[in-house]
């Protein structure tokens, strides 16, 4: 008779977590609500949560004088400004503001010829 030994690997299972330094307390997310819901804080809506959603979201309202200066300087000398996706995210925000910014003012002078189509005609 021959016997047969079956081996059953073992696994082992480490109780090791990350080291402090990259352990987080709260995944970094924004959480973002209605405006109805706004008032749950005063940035606009947005509940970030964690040290790093809480640095981004700093940047997501800049200054409006910020804005309006570049977009003064786009215009000014005629440029745009292509953007690489990974780029920092206080200019992040800065260029969203600046697009925000040039649309509402497109959206200004397309209500303004509508209302009055004679007028801005005469004054091209």
């Amino acid at each position: 008779a021959t016997a047969t030994a079956t081996i059953i690997p073992r696994t082992y299972f480490s109780s090791v977590s990350a080291p402090p330094a990259q352990q987080v307390d709260v995944f970094p997310s924004i959480v973002i609500h209605s405006t109805l819901n706004a008032q749950i804080n005063d940035n606009n809506g947005l509940q970030p949560q964690g040290s790093f959603a809480e640095a981004q979201a700093a940047f997501l309202n800049p200054p409006k004088e910020t804005i309006r200066s570049l977009l003064g300087q786009l215009l000014k000398h005629n440029i745009g400004i292509v953007a690489h996706y990974y780029m920092d995210v206080e200019l992040q925000g800065i260029l969203h503001g600046v697009k925000r910014l040039q649309m509402d003012l497109l959206n200004r002078q397309q209500q303004h010829q509508q209302q009055q189509p004679n007028n801005f005609l005469e004054n091209m």
